[in-house]
């Protein structure tokens, strides 16, 4: 009985294959593919290679495909792969994320019917993703123009940093026109000045510090989109023409989050409608997967049917999987909470700035693997928000249940910001473990944000006499981001670098890193 895991090194983004041997053959896992310029594709043959001793590179045969969630730094790489002509597909686990610019969205819990990949799926899949970009362009106009006159009541009331008040307006005036068709550049300049109005570093990802706005910039304005944008917020343009520079102080990033939120829910709709519209052309079959609220969902390998079935109550002729999340009320709480542009006044009056949104992160598959005695934890960017039924309330006991032990486990996140993650492991006393297991981060080289305080103060938590944990990385981190815990690093195997493939296998014999090119810093 051997698997061999290979995390493949796409920088901020995720990449797991699995591979299972049983005694009818090979069963694979392919979970995520990161951004497609990292080119996966190009790395399975090679993966393949040393453990199916017979494979041609003609045959290569991927028995589920998952994209663990709504992120296209996770879901683009697949496309290549999906029509790659050498490569079949069992089936495929698309995100289940409804249709938020639905008109019924919230009013009734989300079903198949609702979910965007098997909308994309169907025969009107085009019109279905102009209709989605059309509404997150429609939230992204109204609210730039609202931030604008925001930014400008700021302005007038930042007499001592005037300099950098007019450089950051004068970005603003150059912005996409009411004529121009949404397509991927209008929402990433979107995306890109509502960082410019939260102060955060454009080249994050989800979880960056946000500081203080009025940094200087150097204004980079897209010539190709210009014109203004009529105000569509009224009650907003005359709280601040009241002079009111404490609420514009607020609102105006506020807002920010919001047309943020609607610019990457846009640009992931573009990577999930083409990883859909590649799976129906080569006849996938696709599916939404969720859990009951706080109940785990097993699906075992059939022999017979050759894919992950449901049942709990079926025995395992191979690898089985444990759905942990997402939930389905978790699920009809994100749908609900959207479309954001409809409330975005209501927003306006609260007394304190709004989290960033990100329901795509929590929307996450968590799946626990099974293989024998090996157990890994895939999670996507996951932030086990569900598993606590309520803010005040303990966990869902089978769910902490199904944390524990763990041999491997993909860290949410890529290391950084992520919610209930690091509790839950905590809750499923982690910390007491004593069989060896392995961490894995996929992140930037050398992140400017991962990994974050929080997984450092995991790591406090869980380390003990002995390397009864060890860190992989795709990914050289920051010295000062490790600095607490470099004995931690697993050793290097193969040739070291500042990137590379992470490699492990398990077999009678346990686990053992075979590729592994990241030294501590």
């Amino acid at each position: 009985m051997r698997l061999q895991l290979d995390m493949f090194a796409v920088e901020l983004g995720a990449a797991i294959l699995l591979q299972f041997e049983t005694e009818d053959g090979i069963v694979r896992v392919l979970a995520d593919a990161g951004e497609a310029k990292h080119h996966v594709d190009a790395k399975l043959a090679h993966a393949i290679d040393g453990f199916t001793e017979d494979n041609d590179y003609r045959d290569i045969h991927i028995d589920l495909m998952i994209g663990t969630h709504y992120d296209s730094d996770h879901l683009a790489g697949l496309v290549a792969i999906i029509e790659d002509p050498k490569v079949t597909i069992g089936e495929a686990w698309m995100p289940p994320v409804a249709n938020d610019a639905a008109p019924k969205a919230g009013l009734v819990a989300p079903g198949d019917a609702d979910y965007l990949a098997l909308q994309f799926a169907r025969d009107d899949g085009d019109a279905v993703l102009q209709r989605y970009l059309d509404h997150k362009a429609d939230i992204c106009v109204r609210l730039a123009a609202a931030e604008r006159e925001g930014d400008e009541v700021r302005a007038l009331f930042r007499f001592d940093e005037g300099d950098k008040a007019s450089a950051f307006m004068s970005f603003s005036k150059a912005r996409p026109g009411e004529a121009t068709r949404p397509n991927r550049d209008f929402f990433e300049w979107h995306l890109e000045d509502a960082n410019r109005t939260l102060g955060r570093d454009p080249g994050g990802h989800a979880d960056e510090v946000i500081e203080d706005p009025w940094t200087d910039w150097a204004p980079d304005p897209l010539e190709v989109f210009a014109g203004p944008l009529p105000s569509s917020l009224p009650d907003l343009s005359k709280s601040w023409s009241s002079f009111r520079p404490d609420r514009a102080e607020v609102e105006a990033p506020a807002l920010a989050l919001i047309r943020r939120a609607a610019a990457k829910d846009a640009i992931t709709a573009t990577s999930l409608a083409a990883v859909v519209k590649a799976l129906k052309a080569r006849n996938v079959p696709i599916a939404c997967r969720t859990i009951a609220d706080g109940k785990p969902r097993p699906f075992v390998w059939s022999k017979a049917d050759k894919r992950f079935v449901p049942g709990a109550q079926i025995s395992a002729e191979g690898p089985a999987l444990l759905l942990l999340g997402p939930s389905d009320s978790l699920v009809r709480k994100q749908w609900a909470r959207l479309p954001i542009g409809d409330y975005a006044t209501k927003i306006a009056y609260m007394d304190l700035p709004i989290e960033p949104i990100t329901p795509s992160n929590q929307l996450s598959y968590i799946l626990r693997v099974d293989y024998g005695e090996a157990r890994i934890l895939v999670t996507g960017d996951a932030g086990c928000v569900d598993f606590k039924p309520s803010t005040i309330g303990a966990y869902h006991p089978a769910l902490i249940e199904a944390l524990a032990p763990l041999d491997v486990i993909q860290v949410a996140h890529h290391g950084g910001m992520n919610a209930h993650f690091y509790r839950c492991l905590l809750a499923a006393n982690y910390a007491a473990q004593e069989s060896a297991s392995f961490l894995l981060l996929s992140h930037a080289t050398n992140d400017k944000h991962r990994p974050s305080s929080v997984f450092a103060k995991f790591i406090e938590e869980v380390r003990k006499d002995g390397d009864d944990v060890q860190l992989v990385f795709t990914s050289q981190p920051k010295d000062e981001k490790v600095r607490d815990f470099k004995a931690l690093f697993a050793p290097v195997v193969g040739s070291p670098g500042s990137s590379g493939d992470v490699q492990m296998r398990f077999d009678q014999t346990g686990w053992t890193v075979t590729a592994h090119a990241v030294a501590a810093p």
